[in-house]
């Protein structure tokens, strides 16, 4: 009986300086002006409101209304681009072909000029 007695003595003691220790835990976390855990979250979030301000006035100016007209300007402007280009690509095309047919008719009249040489001499 003793011994059971000590050892619940002993567990209750345990349990007493885990319930001090989960206390001292919290008291340093509690947002006290000397934590630096709390310096640190106050810091971000300072920082984190000045960026959320700056970010809200930009906004608020027309700045981000007009940079997205802009955008969509350009984007226009590279649709048309594309287009010019397309076309552009399409009259290549057609002249490599034009080209490819002289190239041809070339070679054929070439040819038709030899035979007649040839029946000449």
């Amino acid at each position: 009986m003793a011994n059971e007695f000590n050892r619940l003595k002993a567990m209750i003691k345990e349990k007493d300086e885990k319930i001090l220790q989960k206390e001292e835990e919290i008291s340093t976390m509690q947002p006290t002006q000397n934590n630096p855990q709390f310096k640190k979250l106050l810091s971000k979030s300072k920082d984190l409101y000045k960026e959320n301000m700056e970010f809200y006035n930009y906004s608020q100016s027309g700045t981000l209304e007009n940079l997205k007209y802009e955008n969509g300007i350009k984007d226009s402007q590279i649709d048309q681009l594309m287009l010019k280009l397309k076309e552009k690509e399409l009259i290549v095309n057609e002249q490599e072909q034009e080209i490819n047919e002289l190239s041809e008719s070339l070679c054929t009249f070439n040819k038709r000029i030899r035979d007649l040489e040839e029946e000449l001499s």
